[in-house]
């Protein structure tokens, strides 16, 4: 494009505008008009705990006039369970910028999602937002204990469960019943209930109070769920134990990050017997997404013990249960395995930015993005430059393996090589092979004006008058677009009635038109308000029979319009859609 002066084409011919300014006298200067950009325009809090309240997140508004200030905004409100702070209650200086702070505080469990419609002078700005609120989340561990041969009337050797609070919100115990009879359960250090990621331990015991197995149900009810502990003992009168005691037969490994490995659970058997050993040892085998580690395979010494070690390693998610069963001289036991697969995830505060224009070639202000990894494993992030590349620019400080919590910066850019409304994705995925993907949206630019011309009536006879009819259409929400032009010349023939009765109407926000009758020149400026289209007109005249083809594209700040097209037929037979034939 020509830097300096500007272009139309007209008819096949190019006309400078220092040409058609001498025809008509100087064109007056731009316009200034409200215009503004937001950014971003999609904002996601991520999983927030039930009760408590995320971090603010900015959304700016830059007032991207010369000259005018903006009003006031209106509208913009959120329902719960998002919050905002209104900082643009106040005129917006112009080459300035205010910001509205949005917070995320979930009463309830769930995903969540809004609209902020804020009204300003310059057109109206959506704002989306997204959050997930995320309750207490009861996790126990193991759910099935035995406590093997004990003598009538004495303490066997104590055993202890995990409670884990695994969600993001405060954990209450409603009940930790107390099973009576042989068994006694004192929670440590439970009192209080449980933060997110706190835990505490049940110590449980077995004293049989009479000869045989006794068997009993620990329920512990919490606002995070539910869970019951199996347990069983036997007591004897007198002697030595025989046989062997097996514990925990029941493992759960909670939620655990797909890739990640949990941590391992032991189940224990011991030999009771002071004389026997335990031998001929079979089974124990595990699928994925389950393993186990174990030196239980050779002879088993008298009042000695051996284990099975158990981890789970998920390759997908849902929830894994598998029973394992190992056989040897005194008989077979079944383990049972649970476990939940999770997907690791990052979110990033902001999902769609938006850039003001920057003119072909220049760089605009960087904007940040925050990355943060809501996942329960370290996760390291791939890709994430745009695409495509050559009009944003990113660079980031996301290279590293991220803990869970942790966050790191992206920071974009608006590079454009051309006029118009660009836009771009940046995608960044938790593996070499794109999974687990996560893509923000980038644009940046204006639309461009959008010009049509036709003439009324198309089809008229010889010195009768038509309206050549001009209409540009601004189709940015927001984004004035200023010193827009149009200059075109009538092609031989048709002129410029006398008089001109020019008419403006829509919204064209001053400038100037003012057609010269018996021109051809046709000549106007202004600026034009977001979301506006402006509509003129002017009586037009030939005198001989023909057709007529007036050709013309506008200009802006932000770039050229679409070239448009009007045919006027003059005289019988020359209709808007026939050719020319000469008679």
């Amino acid at each position: 494009m020509m830097r300096g002066k500007v272009a139309w084409t007209i008819g096949g011919m190019v006309v400078l505008l220092a040409v058609l300014v001498g025809l008509v006298g100087a064109a007056p200067g731009a316009v200034d008009a409200p215009s503004l950009a937001a950014s971003p325009r999609e904002i996601d809090f991520g999983p927030v705990g039930v009760g408590a309240t995320s971090a603010p997140i900015a959304v700016r508004f830059y007032n991207l006039s010369d000259t005018s200030f903006l009003s006031p905004f209106t509208g913009g409100a959120v329902g719960a369970p998002f919050l905002r702070t209104d900082e643009c209650n106040l005129s917006v200086p112009p080459q300035s910028n205010c910001r509205m702070l949005f917070t995320f505080a979930p009463e309830t469990a769930g995903v969540f999602t809004a609209t902020s419609e804020v009204n300003t002078d310059a057109g109206p700005v959506t704002i989306v937002m997204h959050g997930r609120g995320v309750g207490p989340q009861l996790s126990v561990t193991p759910l099935r204990l035995d406590f093997g041969s004990v003598l009538v009337n004495q303490l066997g050797i104590g055993q202890g469960a995990l409670i884990r609070n695994a969600g993001l919100s405060h954990l209450d115990f409603l009940e930790i019943s107390q099973p009576g009879g042989a068994f006694t359960v004192t929670p440590m250090n439970c009192l209080g209930g449980l933060d997110p990621g706190e835990s505490c331990i049940l110590s449980l015991v077995f004293k049989p109070l009479a000869p045989g197995g006794a068997a009993a149900t620990v329920v512990v009810n919490t606002t995070g769920g539910q869970a019951q502990l199996h347990l069983s003992g036997f007591g004897r009168a007198s002697g030595d134990a025989i046989g062997q005691q097996v514990t925990p037969t029941e493992l759960d490994f909670g939620p655990v990050q797909i890739g990640a490995v949990s941590e391992s659970q032991r189940v224990t058997f011991t030999n009771q017997s002071s004389t026997a050993h335990l031998i001929n040892w079979s089974g124990g085998g595990t699928t994925a997404p389950f393993s186990k580690t174990t030196n239980c395979q050779d002879d088993i010494d008298p009042a000695t013990f051996c284990y099975y070690d158990f981890t789970f390693s998920p390759t997908t998610a849902g929830t894994f249960s598998q029973t394992v069963r190992v056989t040897n001289n005194v008989g077979t036991v079944e383990i049972v395995l649970h476990g939940e697969g999770v997907a690791p995830r990052i979110i990033a505060d902001a999902m769609a930015l938006e850039f003001p224009p920057v003119a072909p070639g220049q760089t605009s202000p960087p904007q940040t993005v925050t990355v943060r990894n809501v996942g329960l494993a370290p996760v390291q992030m791939f890709g994430g430059a745009p695409n495509p590349g050559d009009i944003f620019g990113a660079s980031t400080t996301c290279g590293t393996l991220m803990p869970p919590g942790a966050t790191c910066q992206v920071f974009y850019t608006f590079e454009p090589d051309t006029f118009g409304r660009l836009s771009a994705t940046s995608t960044f995925s938790l593996d070499a092979q794109g999974h687990f993907p996560l893509t923000l949206r980038l644009t940046g630019g204006a639309v461009m004006p959008g010009l049509t011309l036709s003439f009324a009536p198309a089809a008229v006879d010889p010195g009768e008058v038509a309206r050549l009819q001009i209409a540009l259409a601004n189709n940015n929400p927001s984004l004035a677009l200023l010193n827009v032009s149009l200059l075109t010349q009538l092609p031989p023939g048709l002129v410029i009635a006398n008089p001109p009765e020019p008419s403006v109407g829509g919204d064209c926000r001053g400038g100037s038109f003012q057609p010269v009758a018996g021109s051809r020149a046709v000549v106007l400026s202004g600026g034009m308000l977001g979301g506006q289209t402006c509509a003129m007109s002017v009586r037009v005249v030939a005198a001989n029979r023909g057709r007529y083809v007036v050709s013309a594209a506008a200009t802006s700040d932000s770039g050229p319009s679409n070239s448009a097209t009007a045919t006027l037929g003059v005289g019988t037979g020359y209709t808007a859609n026939l050719p020319f034939i000469r008679r």
